[in-house]
């Protein structure tokens, strides 16, 4: 499966404490305030991508079984 990414605009309408409340045309998303870029602020455009990547899953698989394995192995 090839990696596939989506993105999606938003309008940054606040923040509160530690998160940053993103509002969409169908959609509310709440992202650490870390993430958004520095100079951004309330009523700025942002566009939120998410992209998957298979290499990265089935190395983290491989990882959890093999801890797994030893964790189950152990007596």
């Amino acid at each position: 499966m090839p990696e596939e990414s989506k993105t999606t605009t938003f309008t940054l309408d606040r923040f509160e404490g530690s998160k940053a409340i993103l509002i969409g045309e169908h959609e509310e998303v709440i992202v650490p305030k870390k993430i958004v870029p520095k100079g951004v602020g309330e009523g700025d455009i942002v566009h939120l991508t998410l992209s998957s990547d298979e290499f990265e899953t089935k190395k983290r698989e491989k990882t959890a079984k093999e801890i797994l394995n030893e964790i189950l192995n152990q007596k």
